[in-house]
């Protein structure tokens, strides 16, 4: 859960799906979740307070840990927008490898730049 959930109303944002992304990330390449505990207190307090810390056990490059902490950033203000989680450096160095086959137009459809959800077009 994004750290301002345990802090304000319970309101859907597009920053509190962007943090879910780097919490997925993350689990993804290192296999753990980025903030833990042994209590649900100790889990929040890790979420709210903790340093985003990256294991020296795996060999992950500057740019993937770039990205994840900017989804992961603490202050949903200072989160990454969408627009700047397309632009950025890992992506590009994916794009080049032809791995990342993203659907960008649709996910950024759903968002504006200052990342408020865009009400749906009817048919």
């Amino acid at each position: 859960m994004a750290p301002e959930l345990f802090s304000g109303p319970l309101d859907s944002k597009p920053s509190i799906d962007i943090w879910s992304m780097g919490v997925v990330l993350y689990t993804m390449i290192y296999g753990t979740l980025p903030f833990s505990g042994k209590t649900e207190s100790e889990i929040i307090d890790s979420i709210c307070n903790k340093k985003l810390v990256f294991s020296a056990d795996r060999l992950v490059s500057a740019e993937v840990k770039s990205l994840m902490t900017g989804l992961l950033q603490k202050d949903p203000e200072k989160r990454m927008k969408m627009l700047e989680i397309k632009y950025h450096k890992w992506f590009e160095i994916e794009y080049t490898c032809n791995i990342a086959q993203i659907y960008w137009k649709s996910l950024i459809k759903r968002t504006d730049y200052r990342g408020k959800k865009r009400k749906p077009r009817r048919k």
